[in-house]
């Protein structure tokens, strides 16, 4: 009886082992330089796309969220900020949007001082069936 649990034990060992050999090898014959997009799973929203771009010392902001189909209304605020040298980010401009349907676009523009990282995010709420999702997205550029 005794050897039947070592010798079980030992072949739970070794599958064990053998498993994580596999995983190891899966993990350093996988491309280093691989570049994926990992989208979030929402409920109510298809898709949010952000732009920041610089032009004529403006920060001009865009966004465009789209819900699925039954999507009653869509509100949102967008959000400019600026990383200081320490790291930290400070508010230089917000804009609250709202659209009924299921298309929410928006377009800001906003003065700016070269030689910082801007960041553009967006926070919104979005209807459908009766259920309200918060879904929220962000975008960095240097200017």
């Amino acid at each position: 009886m005794k050897v039947k649990k070592v010798t079980a034990l030992l072949l739970v060992v070794m599958l064990i082992m053998q498993g994580g050999l596999a995983v190891e090898k899966a993990r350093s014959s996988a491309p280093k330089d691989l570049n994926v997009l990992v989208t979030p799973q929402w409920i109510n929203t298809n898709e949010i796309r952000l732009d920041l771009r610089f032009a004529g010392g403006n920060a001009e902001c865009t966004g465009r969220i789209t819900g699925l189909t039954g999507t009653s209304g869509i509100t949102a605020t967008f959000l400019l900020e600026r990383r200081n040298s320490n790291g930290a980010y400070s508010f230089v401009r917000s804009w609250s949007v709202s659209a009924t349907g299921r298309h929410l676009t928006f377009f800001g523009t906003n003065p700016v001082s070269s030689g910082f990282t801007y960041r553009l995010s967006v926070i919104a709420e979005v209807t459908r069936n009766g259920f309200a999702e918060t879904v929220s997205t962000s975008v960095e550029k240097y200017y």
